[in-house]
C-alpha cells in the first residue's frame, strides 16, 4: 500500500523505496517546473506537464486521493506530482512528448472516472508556445 504524503524532507529515491510519494505544494512544485525547464533547455530536451482538475461539481471529496493515488502508481522515478493551484494537480513528464503525456492522462482518467482525458485534464508540452509557467 502507498503513503501519499505532503511534502516530506526524504531524498525522492528513499520516498519511492519506503512506498512513499510526495504531493509537492504549489511554491515547491513552480520550483521543480523551473527546474525541469532548464534542464530541457541545457539538453535540448522536451517535457510535458499534465494537469488535472480535481475541484469538479461533479468530484466527490475522494477523487483528489484517487487522481494522485493513480498517478502514483504509474510514476517513473524521474516524475513528479505537486499542486498546480489550489484546485488542480499536475505530474511533470522529463523527457516526454505531448503525445506520451495524453497517452498517460487518457489511461489515468479511464481508471479515475471512464471518461475521455479533455473531461478535466490539460496537457502542456515544453517548449511550445502555450507554455502556461512563466519563467521566475
Amino acid at each position: 500500500m502507498k503513503k501519499i504524503l505532503s511534502n516530506v524532507n526524504l531524498p525522492s529515491r528513499m520516498r519511492r523505496q519506503q512506498g512513499l510519494y510526495v504531493i509537492y505544494s504549489v511554491e515547491d512544485f513552480y520550483e521543480i517546473i523551473e527546474r525541469e525547464r532548464a534542464r530541457a533547455d541545457r539538453s535540448n530536451q522536451c517535457f510535458s506537464l499534465v494537469v488535472f482538475d480535481v475541484d469538479l461539481p461533479d468530484m466527490d471529496s475522494t477523487k483528489p486521493e484517487r487522481v494522485v493515488s493513480v498517478l502514483a502508481s504509474r510514476m517513473r522515478i524521474s516524475d513528479e506530482i505537486g499542486w498546480f493551484d489550489k484546485r488542480r494537480i499536475g505530474m511533470i513528464l522529463p523527457d516526454t512528448l505531448e503525445e506520451g503525456a495524453w497517452k498517460l492522462a487518457d489511461e489515468v482518467c479511464q481508471e479515475i472516472n471512464g471518461k475521455s482525458p479533455t473531461s478535466f485534464c490539460t496537457v502542456y508540452a515544453y517548449p511550445s508556445e502555450k507554455w502556461p509557467v512563466e519563467s521566475g
